[in-house]
């Protein structure tokens, strides 16, 4: 039998990914600035490990570095902007060294997920993949530990009756989001190793089912279904119609914050007794500060979450809840044209610089994991999800990295650079 080796290195990253992971579990009560810190620290040792190797060859257009830099470019222009209406007097002043903080998060997690990949490269997805199932495994067994053999049935049941308030499986909504990318990626590969394929696709669609997330289903199947259609055309017609499809979710989304703002849609959700969990008062309370205009400026980074955690909106067990709603929150934050410009530049912009790049297969799995993405953000916070956003670059790069070097998931080289997957 073939010995496994596993470095010191290997195993204090999977741990601290880990701890990171579990954090939003309540098994480990700690800052969520701690995971995030756990992230700079990963990208950090990568940057000064790779620079200190010789012959390492590090460089802003390396294959494994510049898809990166592109998508975390946006966060410098976000900056940017951000540090302009603080300046002018526009943003809320008490909240500016709160919101400078903030804005560091999204750029950290991206940046962490790179430098876990520039340490591990195509080990990193099978590293990350480990530390998900770890987490799921501590959390599982910590919850049937706190919990009755029989409460933690009932848990799981009630997935199926509508409320999945108790539910194990959905403690950790950081790592159940993670599932739909891993769903995404499965989905993609659609050459070797079929049976091992599918049987991992049905595992993740048994366990999100379990899991409960609505937001989730509602994310998956949006994807899924546009997929399915667009597969009725021509291949050279993708493009078009992916293109077709961001302006739409950018028009339905201003058509969103205008329904928030005017009360139309959360009156609708509660003569119909749609139960938000707390979402509906904090999106009711949020919509009081911002305006349905292209002159509307925002009120700085993270002002809708700092303003709900100030006036305790929503609180369950005494714990302040953020704003559910990403895209929201971003609007609320940022105003009218950067919250546009947002969209399009993940949607569409980059898409087409990883068409142009990186070829299809890789544009399409981009998109449909953003789209994925951009959904979730109607009603959670996943931007600043740790486990969530890590995974989207790991999977991301991982799947560039093997199409630029003409190799499969197993590392094997294909004739002629066909880009070709087969296992994990």
């Amino acid at each position: 039998m073939k010995k496994v080796r596993v470095s010191a290195l290997t195993i204090l990253f999977i741990g601290l990914l880990t701890i990171a992971e579990i954090n939003q579990s309540g098994i480990i009560r700690m800052w969520y600035l701690t995971a995030v810190l756990i992230s700079g620290a990963i990208w950090g040792y990568a940057i000064l490990y790779r620079v200190g190797t010789p012959g390492y060859p590090y460089t802003v257009t390396s294959y494994y570095t510049k898809p990166a830099v592109i998508i975390c470019s946006q966060w410098i222009v976000v900056f940017a902007y951000n540090m302009f209406l603080y300046a002018v007097g526009i943003g809320e002043s008490r909240f500016v060294k709160s919101s400078l903080i903030q804005m560091t998060l999204p750029l950290l997690v991206l940046m962490g997920g790179w430098g876990f990949y520039t340490l591990f490269r195509q080990r990193a997805l099978s590293y990350l993949t480990f530390s998900i199932a770890l987490n799921f495994i501590i959390v599982l067994s910590f919850q049937m530990l706190k919990m009755d053999f029989g409460d933690f049935l009932q848990g799981i049941a009630s997935v199926f009756t509508g409320l999945s308030i108790g539910n194990p499986f959905e403690t950790n909504a950081d790592a159940v989001f993670t599932l739909g990318l891993f769903f995404l990626y499965l989905c993609n590969r659609k050459y070797i190793d079929g049976q091992t394929r599918k049987s991992k696709i049905f595992f993740l669609v048994i366990l999100i089912i379990l899991c409960g997330k609505r937001s989730q289903y509602v994310a998956l199947l949006s994807v899924v279904l546009f997929s399915a259609l667009s597969g009725i055309f021509p291949r050279k017609i993708i493009p078009w119609l992916e293109n077709l499809a961001s302006v739409l979710i950018i028009l339905i989304y201003y058509l969103y914050i205008f329904l928030i703002g005017n009360g139309l849609l959360l009156n609708f959700l509660y003569d119909h007794g749609i139960n938000g969990m707390g979402r509906f008062q904090m999106w009711d309370y949020v919509s009081r500060f911002y305006e349905f205009t292209p002159a509307f400026p925002g009120h700085g980074f993270s002002f809708s979450t700092l303003m709900l955690e100030n006036d305790r909106v929503w609180t369950y067990q005494d714990a302040v809840y953020s704003l559910h709603g990403g895209v929201i929150g971003f609007y609320n934050d940022l105003g009218f044209i950067m919250m546009g410009l947002w969209m399009c530049f993940n949607l569409i912009i980059v898409t087409n610089i990883f068409r142009k790049k990186y070829g299809r297969d890789i544009s399409n799995l981009y998109w449909q994991m953003t789209a994925y993405l951009f959904v979730l953000y109607l009603t959670e916070s996943s931007i600043n999800h740790f486990i969530t956003q890590t995974a989207y670059i790991v999977i991301l790069l991982h799947s560039i990295a093997l199409k630029s070097q003409g190799k499969t998931d197993c590392g094997k080289p294909v004739a002629g650079g066909e880009n070709v997957y087969c296992k994990i």
